[in-house]
């Protein structure tokens, strides 16, 4: 929702858009140090397409002074994750050992 405001000649406008269907694709990778410590890192792209709007900007004062706006962008997003995991092996068998 775009919102406008002027402080010395007050004047109101606004415009929406409709939602935008996209997609992502992303990959990671993931070591384990130990059966019960790993760390991973990932990276995610998504892409939601380009999104336009249009209004008028209506000067409250004197209605002669209208302006009329386009704008648009370009809605994609980059994501970068790392971790540290540890898992609980409450209920996991020992780890049975073979000594010759």
């Amino acid at each position: 929702m775009f919102s406008y405001a002027d402080t010395l000649f007050p004047a109101v406008g606004s415009a929406s858009t409709a939602n935008n269907v996209g997609y992502a694709v992303g990959g990671g990778l993931e070591y384990a140090f130990t059966p019960n410590v790993s760390v991973k890192g990932e990276f995610l792209y998504s892409q939601f397409g380009k999104v336009s709007t249009s209004g008028l900007i209506v000067n409250q004062f004197n209605p002669n002074f209208t302006n009329s706006f386009a704008t648009s962008a370009r809605v994609q997003e980059y994501t970068a994750r790392v971790g540290l995991n540890y898992r609980f092996s409450w209920f996991a068998p020992p780890i049975v050992v073979a000594k010759y």
